[in-house]
């Protein structure tokens, strides 16, 4: 009984950890590149800002159907990373439900990762890479430290 409670002691530090990780990767420089002589620093607020602002300066795909699907995907992580933590730490709904969720918040963060990949590699820094590490962190510790699928 006791070192049941003592797991799930080090399961919430963990998980307030990870969400420290993620609200701290806000404020870290996610993109970072040399224009003539300057340094340009881009934070991860200005990221999801112009995400949601400006959203064709990150098309990868010319068809249409793929476009549509990425501009949803990529506006709604932010959103359902919040409904999801909402939802965990609040213990709302059914552990399903907030699997559910939390499966889509990590699937809209990681519809970043060809555009990572493809486009613009070298630039990317700390702060998107403390994004999508907080975003997993924070997904297997509210789902009771696991990545599965609840049954119930």
């Amino acid at each position: 009984m006791k070192a049941a409670m003592e797991s799930t002691k080090k399961n919430k530090i963990r998980l307030l950890l990870a969400l420290a990780l993620f609200l701290v990767s806000y404020f870290l420089p996610v993109l970072q590149y040399q224009l003539d002589e300057e340094m340009i620093k881009v934070y991860g607020w200005e990221v999801a800002l112009d995400v949601i602002v400006n959203p064709k300066s990150y098309v990868i795909y010319d068809n249409a159907v793929l476009l549509v699907g990425q501009y949803i995907l990529m506006n709604l992580a932010t959103p359902t990373i919040l409904l999801f933590l909402i939802l965990g730490f609040g213990k709302i709904g059914t552990a399903r439900t907030r699997w559910m969720i939390g499966t889509i918040a990590m699937l809209s963060a990681c519809v970043y990762l060809p555009f990572f990949f493809t486009m613009i590699f070298d630039y990317f820094s700390i702060g998107f890479y403390a994004w999508i590490f907080g975003i997993t962190l924070l997904y297997y510790y509210l789902n009771n430290a696991s990545f599965k699928r609840p049954k119930a």
